[in-house]
């Protein structure tokens, strides 16, 4: 978890350091400027899965920290753009059921993974204007940690494991969505491959995840973030830093 608060301080940070006053929904650059640098927050991303195999479904899975990123912007007009950048995603989902000998167990899994988005703008780019979102990209997911409940919450079982064979090393994915006057911003994405690997063998040999369909789906609700020409990390940042560590 250290890791990650480095490693998102240190995006948050970066993409402080532009003298850009704008965010990956604020459509046009300053005066003079033909590419633009912006900072992004997802303030709320819903994830499900496909999964469904031996009686286990799976149900919404919420979760807030860490989903940020920068961008890097280009719009060719007030009509159209692109932007392309990196980024930290807390993604998972969750399965609930019986086993066979009909004891409830729940199963959370979740990886924070690194990505690089490249999105396509169409629309109303003048400033707080509304426009449309597509594009895809690419996740590598780091940190992998499962978290198993038998028998309500009595029991429980978890695991925490960087670069894990068990979940898929490259995650690509697709979305869609729109920005809302240039202040908020709701995105559909996609993963076609599975979240866990297919091919992983556990100990015995055994390919544990061959019959299991895991295709991601979420949706993210972003709030812009703008950027403070002094290189100082804004209070949003801030505030969610100084919150995970209280947890921690």
């Amino acid at each position: 978890m250290k890791r990650f608060l480095a490693l998102t301080a240190f995006i948050a940070s970066f993409s402080q350091l532009s003298t850009a006053q704008t965010t990956p929904t604020d459509p046009l650059p300053p005066k003079g400027s033909k590419v633009y640098t912006s900072s992004s927050l997802d303030g709320a991303l819903f994830s499900m899965s496909t999964s469904s195999y031996n009686g286990i479904t799976n149900i919404p899975r919420f979760s807030y920290f860490i989903n940020s990123g920068m961008n890097v912007n280009k719009d060719f007009s007030n009509h159209f753009g692109m932007y392309a950048g990196f980024g930290v995603k807390n993604l998972g989902y969750i399965e609930k059921g019986n086993t066979t000998s009909g004891v409830s167990i729940t199963v959370k899994r979740r990886v924070y993974a690194v990505g690089i988005p490249i999105g396509f703008k169409f629309g109303n780019l003048k400033p707080k204007g509304t426009f449309g979102l597509i594009g895809g990209g690419v996740d590598f997911p780091t940190n992998y940690k499962i978290k198993t409940f038998t028998d309500g919450r009595k029991n429980k079982t978890k695991s925490n494991e960087w670069f894990s064979k068990e979940v898929t090393p490259v995650m690509p994915y697709v979305f869609a969505g729109i920005s809302l006057k240039g202040n908020f911003t709701i995105r559909f994405q996609y993963y076609p491959g599975n979240f866990m690997n297919q091919d992983y063998k556990d100990a015995n040999g055994a390919k544990i995840y061959s019959n299991m369909e895991s295709k991601l789906a979420l949706v993210s609700l972003s709030f812009n973030v703008k950027n403070k020409s002094d290189g100082k990390m804004s209070q949003t940042f801030k505030a969610i830093f100084h919150h995970e560590k209280k947890k921690a």
